[in-house]
């Protein structure tokens, strides 16, 4: 992992073309720490004490947080990633954000922590060091919650596969080993966090959906470290993801023709054409307001320390 995420540009495009979970994550992890109430807290007066964000990058996964806890902080291992939080995140009270390896805890008192977030970071972590440290700090009752994301799957099947190509074949040798477990979804992980809280559960009723455009698509792979690991090792080679936007792009126009073919005669598309100026001009006004969509699984992994 000590590569991973470094880089100041890596940290801008990941803030910028990294998905957000949707609510309900957030939402099914209050649920599951306040066990006692029906609703999660929603007032600064019945608002939780601290909460830790591990492995939280730029601070996407964090700033929910803020408006349930008096105090959140964000670690992460990366300076990059930690300064473009830093900046994001301005003006949110209670908010503070520190560069550090997950277990490395030791400033935070015993028994001091409602919960502890870990989005996507899991996998990374070293847990003989980690575990102990939560469990450490973590009040009676107190929560660690583990969760991620599957790969998107583009709703187009021939677009889907080029993706995947990219993600298995060309990157796999740059995907850092931990990455295997984001396609078991952490049920091998589940195993030894359920026997550090043996009070746990896994949550996999959600999904993360979200709509691109190519352009934004493009920058969302580019947030994968796979695709970093590739760049920084072959800094000379052409840059593999301008075949898969070429590629995507071929796809996506046929759609679009496919679906101009049903809604319009030639000759009225030939006149769209002739006013868009050329055929090239035409090609890259449908690709611009093309949108596809993305699901992609979630998995939480929750514990509560009895």
């Amino acid at each position: 992992m000590a590569l991973l995420f470094r880089s100041e540009h890596h940290a801008k495009v990941y803030q910028k073309y990294r998905p957000e979970y949707p609510p309900s994550v957030h939402s099914a992890i209050l649920k599951y720490l306040d066990h006692q109430r029906t609703t999660t807290p929603s007032s600064a007066s019945t608002r939780w004490n601290t909460a830790f964000d591990l492995g939280c990058g730029t601070g996407i996964s964090t700033i929910p947080l803020c408006g349930h806890f008096e105090r959140v902080v964000g670690i992460d291992v990366s300076e990059a990633q930690i300064e473009e939080a830093r900046r994001s995140g301005a003006g949110h009270e209670g908010l503070t954000y520190r560069v550090g390896l997950a277990h490395d805890l030791g400033f935070q008192a015993d028994g001091t922590v409602d919960l502890v977030t870990i989005g996507l970071a899991l996998h990374y972590v070293d847990t003989e060091k980690f575990y102990p440290e939560c469990r450490r700090i973590l009040r009676s009752g107190g929560v660690l919650a583990a969760y991620g994301h599957g790969i998107p799957r583009v709703n187009n099947t021939e677009a889907h596969s080029v993706v995947m190509h990219f993600y298995d074949v060309l990157l796999e040798k740059y995907w850092d080993p931990g990455r295997r477990h984001i396609s078991d979804h952490y049920h091998e992980l589940f195993k030894d966090f359920s026997l550090t809280f043996p009070t746990s559960e896994r949550n996999d009723s959600l999904v993360l959906e979200k709509e691109y455009s190519l352009e934004d698509f493009i920058g969302y792979l580019q947030t994968w470290s796979g695709y970093q690991n590739y760049i920084a090792q072959n800094p000379d080679a052409e840059d593999p993801l301008k075949d898969v936007a070429s590629r995507l792009r071929e796809i996506f126009l046929r759609s679009c023709d496919a679906k101009a073919d049903g809604d319009a005669t030639t000759s009225s598309r030939m006149e769209k054409s002739d006013i868009a100026g050329s055929h090239k001009d035409h090609d890259d006004e449908a690709i611009s307001e093309t949108r596809f969509s993305t699901s992609c699984p979630i998995f939480i992994l929750l514990g509560r320390k009895e």
